[in-house]
């Protein structure tokens, strides 16, 4: 709102309701290809979309989208001319199982690294004298959302979990913090992590989707350093604003 270049105006809903529909049409068959697909799993294998079932349906998914876009739609060649993907059934697969390859053997390896990072920090054992040092829950908080999100800076959030369960948590808990909210206030300092260097993992998915000439744009456009790097700055500064709320707000209600 203070940044904003143009003064906010809103158009009438007479206005904007034909275009958004207009502009919404598009979306409707991939999102009848999801229903579609969640529906013959739950009739034919009684099998519902959860956090055990998506790494077999949703790639089961996708293939029927990258079909569809490639046989069915009358459009996709004119909007793949700046995404450039493959046009044929067959080279979509194939470089799908190569690109996830790739993405697959990364992850193992940052995994690797994370749990070697964690284990070295686990047998240190220093962790363990927190709720000694602080004296008070706001203290142990401060410090714990400080750990988290330099965690989060360096590790993926598999190696991060191991770690954060076998050594942070059980001081969060005896210093008289509820689980509940240590593990809300772990997932926000995980995403403020994740944007920030030296890693920034999500710019870096982000980077995946949107291709390199898309980042370089936005790196010449606007008149000041905010506006060069807004995608930078301002998922940084609603991020760590979330996390101070969700970190200590709910501890004042607590103490009364």
């Amino acid at each position: 709102m203070i940044t904003r270049k143009d003064p906010m105006k809103i158009v009438p809903a007479s206005e904007a309701l034909l275009p958004s529909l207009r502009n919404l049409m598009p979306l409707l068959p991939y999102v009848g290809i999801l229903v579609a697909a969640l529906f013959l799993y739950d009739i034919l294998l009684d099998a519902q979309l959860d956090e055990f079932t998506a790494p077999v349906m949703l790639p089961i998914i996708v293939m029927a989208v990258l079909v569809f876009e490639r046989k069915f739609s009358r459009d996709f060649h004119q909007r793949n001319e700046s995404a450039k993907a493959s046009p044929t059934i067959s080279s979509a697969f194939s470089s799908s199982v190569d690109n996830s390859s790739i993405q697959i053997g990364a992850l193992l390896m940052l995994m690797a690294c994370s749990f070697t990072v964690g284990g070295i920090i686990e047998r240190g054992g220093g962790v363990l004298e927190i709720p000694e040092f602080f004296g008070s829950t706001y203290g142990t908080m401060a410090f714990l959302v400080l750990f988290l999100v330099m965690i989060g800076m360096v590790m993926d959030p598999f190696g991060a979990l191991i770690l954060v369960t076998g050594t942070i948590a059980p001081v969060a808990y005896a210093a008289g913090i509820n689980p509940i909210h240590f593990w809300m206030t772990c997932l926000m300092a995980f995403e403020l992590g994740y944007l920030s260097p030296p890693v920034s993992l999500n710019h870096l998915l982000t980077r995946q989707v949107v291709g390199d000439e898309e980042v370089s744009l936005a790196l010449k456009e606007g008149d000041s350093f905010y506006y060069r790097h807004e995608r930078l700055l301002l998922p940084l500064m609603v991020m760590g604003t979330t996390l101070i709320l969700v970190a200590f707000v709910p501890l004042a209600f607590i103490d009364q």
